[in-house]
């Protein structure tokens, strides 16, 4: 996994237990990636009233540049850190886990000041219209684009020509939104306990976004708090 200081997203993403080329091990298969003329990646971040990410991409900091579980451990946790302010610290918090592709978020709030933090979490899946790879070595197509659940539907299926057309939004309790590529689909799932909001479009760099944006939270003044998207 590679990790984007400018935002803390998720740039890059491969699966070693996938191969790519069945005779070839260097060569794992690769999900999320931003190349020139391939962009695949997972945004997240906070916007709102006091979110971060309000005017342009919060940078952040970490304690190293390299994360690895070790052997004796069941997860790792890799905390980014900015200072919009002297009084206020934000971490972004992965959690990795043995045996599984679900990676945990948390922003961890530090507010010093004498006044009330609040913002929303979102999370974007950010994909440009390159050739899904399951058009290659004449494999069947699967489907490409995005996908949603609503009250009404547990599937469904949202393509670029869709989203040509026009943007869609849906707002529920809980709910998630993710892209399917070649077997694969990457995933948002925000918190089952809030309202949340979905939505697919198209950007001016020609890229599509699905996205959910969750409900507000709070940090009273000189306290701390968390959010998590598990």
């Amino acid at each position: 996994i590679a990790i984007d200081p400018s935002g803390g997203d998720i740039i890059g993403l491969a699966l070693p237990k996938y191969l790519k080329q069945l005779n070839v091990l260097d060569d794992p298969f690769v999900i999320l990636e931003s190349n020139p003329g391939r962009t695949y990646i997972a945004q997240s971040g906070l916007i709102g009233q006091n979110g971060v990410d309000n005017s342009g991409r919060a940078i952040y900091q970490s304690v190293s540049n390299s994360y690895r579980l070790q052997d004796d451990e069941e997860s790792v946790s890799v905390d980014l850190i900015t200072s919009p302010s002297p009084d206020i610290s934000v971490t972004k918090r992965y959690t990795f886990f043995r045996n599984t592709y679900l990676i945990d978020l948390e922003f961890l709030i530090e507010n010093r000041s004498p006044s009330t933090w609040q913002a929303n979490a979102y999370g974007q899946i950010k994909r440009s219209t390159f050739d899904d790879p399951s058009d290659a070595g004449g494999l069947a197509r699967t489907f490409l684009g995005f996908v949603a659940t609503s009250e009404e539907d547990p599937y469904i299926k949202i393509d670029f020509d869709d989203i040509d057309d026009s943007s869609e939004t849906i707002e529920r309790s809980g709910g998630w939104i993710g892209f399917s590529q070649h077997y694969f689909i990457s995933a948002w799932i925000p918190s089952s306990n809030e309202i949340n909001r979905f939505t697919t479009r198209k950007i001016d760099d020609g890229s599509y976004l699905g996205e959910f944006t969750g409900s507000a939270f709070i940090v009273p003044p000189q306290s701390s708090g968390s959010h998590n998207i598990p």
